[in-house]
C-alpha cells in the first residue's frame, strides 16, 4: 500500500470563509477543516441552527433544533495530494452524497489563505488558516483515543479528530 503524505502546508486547522456555486453564496456557515499529515475532518454547521446547549440528548431538542440538526455536515477520511489537486477520501460521512470530493488548490503568497475551486463539480471556497493552528494534530479510530482528546470515552470505531495546541486540546468526536 502506497503511504500517502499531505504536504505540510496543508495541515492545520482551516476555517471556510466563503463558498460560490451557481446560485449559492454562503459567507455565513461555520465550516471547519482539520488537515493532518494523511487525514481530514470537516464539520459544517448552518449559521441559523438553535442554540442546543440545554438538551442533553436529541429526545430534549424541539422539532425546530432536530430539523436544524439535519442539515449539519461532517465527514472525515484520507487526503491525497496530487501537485495542486486534493481528493478527500470520505471513509464517514454524515450525509454522504456518492461523488467523489475533489478540489484544485492555490495558496495566497503568506500561505494563510487557500483557495478551492471544485474539479467534477461547480464551486469555489476561500479557507483561511486558523491564526491558532500550530499546524499539528491527528485523528484516529479508537475509543481509547477520544478519552485521551476530550476526556470522555468513545464507542469501537469512532472516528476522533483532535488538534492539540500548548495547554489546550480541542476534540470532536463523529461516531459511525
Amino acid at each position: 500500500m502506497i503511504e500517502h503524505i499531505v504536504p505540510q502546508r496543508y495541515q492545520g486547522v482551516w476555517r471556510r470563509t466563503l463558498l460560490t456555486a451557481p446560485e449559492v453564496y454562503d459567507d455565513r456557515t461555520l465550516v471547519l477543516w482539520m488537515q493532518t499529515a494523511r487525514w481530514h475532518a470537516d464539520l459544517r454547521i448552518p449559521a441559523d441552527r438553535p442554540d442546543c446547549a440545554s438538551c442533553g440528548s436529541l429526545a430534549d431538542c424541539s422539532r425546530t433544533q432536530l430539523l436544524c440538526l439535519l442539515r449539519q455536515e461532517g465527514f472525515a477520511g484520507i487526503t491525497v495530494v496530487s501537485g495542486t489537486s486534493c481528493e478527500w477520501r470520505r471513509l464517514m460521512d454524515y450525509h454522504p452524497k456518492g461523488l467523489r470530493d475533489r478540489g484544485e488548490m492555490a495558496f495566497s503568497t503568506c500561505a494563510s489563505a487557500l483557495d478551492e475551486y471544485g474539479i467534477e463539480a461547480d464551486y469555489a471556497e476561500r479557507w483561511e488558516r486558523d491564526p491558532a493552528s500550530d499546524q499539528s494534530g491527528w485523528v484516529a479510530r479508537s475509543s481509547s483515543a477520544a478519552a485521551a482528546c476530550n476526556g470522555r470515552h468513545g464507542n469501537p470505531g469512532d472516528l476522533v479528530a483532535c488538534v492539540c495546541q500548548p495547554g489546550q486540546h480541542r476534540g470532536t468526536q463523529a461516531t459511525g
